[in-house]
């Protein structure tokens, strides 16, 4: 390799870098102290996590929530749920309260049920629907329907402070962009939908904000799921 072309290379790879930290910077400066702790700690035992229940390899732990499989250890559950209650005291995530909504509509399709409630949908354009492809046996859509609107459903009342964060430095990373718009949109991201489509995207799991998005959307999420905490 010529003398220029190594000069080049350094020079391109410390840009790239200069770049990441000062995007690094720019989110980390729209968290507040007590998110930021709490955010550094998740990754932290994420880390761990991946390092010691999969060596390191994060497709693996993927794999395993894309296959809705039980993951975690359960000599840890004290830890990971103490690591829950921090993370649902703090404000990185949006609070919410339930609705109840009172009316449902079939779709074009006539297949899918969806419910569609403008007056129930919060300020940040929260729209929640509830899709069934086929109806279980021996329910009528009838039953189904009126099973819909007895149910609870989230609604946010407050904003999610890396989501926040991460709108701030959205236009720098594609990826990170798609993950804002879905959650602006849906609010919620099935963590089996979300584990399938990094995985065939082969995005790069270590990236500072993609692992952030995992630990949070995957690994706090499967805590909840598996312990209830």
């Amino acid at each position: 390799m010529s003398k220029m072309l190594l000069i080049i290379l350094i020079v391109l790879t410390c840009i790239s870098c200069e770049n990441r930290n000062q995007l690094e910077i720019v989110f980390e400066n729209k968290l507040t102290e007590t998110d930021q702790t709490t955010l550094d700690r998740i990754i932290i035992s994420y880390d761990n996590f991946i390092k010691s229940e999969f060596k390191g390899k994060t497709d693996q732990f993927l794999s395993q929530i894309e296959s809705n499989k039980q993951v975690l250890n359960k000599l840890k559950k004290q830890e990971y749920c103490e690591l829950v209650r921090m993370f649902d005291e703090s404000t990185l995530e949006y609070k919410s309260k339930n609705v109840n909504y009172d009316s449902v509509y079939i779709s074009d399709s006539g297949s899918i049920i969806t419910i569609p409630q403008p007056e129930d949908v919060s300020e940040i354009g929260l729209k929640l629907d509830e899709e069934i492809s086929i109806l279980r046996p021996g329910r009528t859509i009838e039953e189904e329907i009126e099973e819909i609107k007895n149910r609870g459903y989230p609604r946010f009342i407050s904003t999610s402070s890396f989501i926040s964060a991460l709108s701030k430095i959205e236009n720098e990373n594609i990826l990170v962009k798609e993950y804002v718009n879905a959650r602006e949109a849906a609010g919620y991201i099935n963590p089996k939908r979300m584990a399938s489509s990094i995985l065939k995207s082969e995005v790069d799991v270590n990236n500072y904000f993609v692992k952030r998005i995992i630990a949070i959307e995957l690994f706090i999420k499967q805590i909840k799921s598996e312990y209830g905490c």
